[in-house]
């Protein structure tokens, strides 16, 4: 159910929910929520709680993720309930799927050294994002790894260097051919293996 919201949310840029039935037996439905910038789910689950105490069973979660459980007959009303909270809260900037990254990096930005000294200025978080950078790479070799997850060799544009890359929750059919250029966003991560450290993108959007 996680999965499946992120995919909506990302293609929708709302906040999504989804459920399904605790098991075949119960009236009870599990909702996994997903969410986008700047709009806290949990505090949402909150504001619904008082507004109708009860209809949830139970909730908790974060800013960005959260789970909840509902009686199959309340479904109809919490799904009113919610709709009408997001369309009053959302702002028309957040309903606009912009995406704000830290520019783009040269090809020797793009190595151990830099992810290290990024790594270095965290903890990052909510309101203290790790940054985000954008560029055109060349795909070099795609294959699907898990449930849906895309694991990639990337070459960037000068050609002078080829970086691994994991792109969670979008499949490799959704990138362009092997061959082909894709503009995405990405962030620098540290890939650790029987001690040997090496630079990894970790794919956020795919953009182009």
């Amino acid at each position: 159910m996680g999965l499946l919201a992120s995919k909506v949310k990302d293609k929708t840029n709302r906040p999504v929910i989804a459920f399904a039935p605790e098991n075949s037996e119960s009236s009870i439905l599990k909702g996994s929520a997903r969410s986008i910038r700047d709009f806290h789910i949990r505090d949402a689950l909150v504001s619904i709680e008082t507004k109708k105490p009860g209809l949830m069973l139970k909730f908790g979660g974060h800013a960005m993720a959260a789970g909840l459980s509902i009686e199959q007959d309340n479904y109809k009303e919490f799904r009113q309930i919610f709709d009408n909270l997001v369309s009053n809260e959302l702002t028309e900037k957040q309903r606009q799927h912009t995406i704000e990254t830290d520019g783009e990096l040269d090809s020797v930005e793009l190595c151990l050294a830099v992810a290290e000294e990024l790594q270095l200025h965290g903890p990052w978080g909510q309101n203290f994002p790790a940054p985000l950078f954008d560029g055109w790479f060349n795909i070099m070799d795609k294959k699907e790894v898990g449930t849906g997850h895309c694991k990639m060799t990337l070459q960037t544009q000068d050609f002078s260097k080829r970086i691994e890359a994991i792109a969670f929750g979008i499949h490799p059919n959704q990138f362009k051919a092997e061959g082909s250029k894709n503009q995405i966003t990405y962030k620098l991560d540290i890939n650790e293996f029987r001690g040997r450290r090496t630079l990894q993108l970790i794919v956020q959007d795919l953009i182009n």
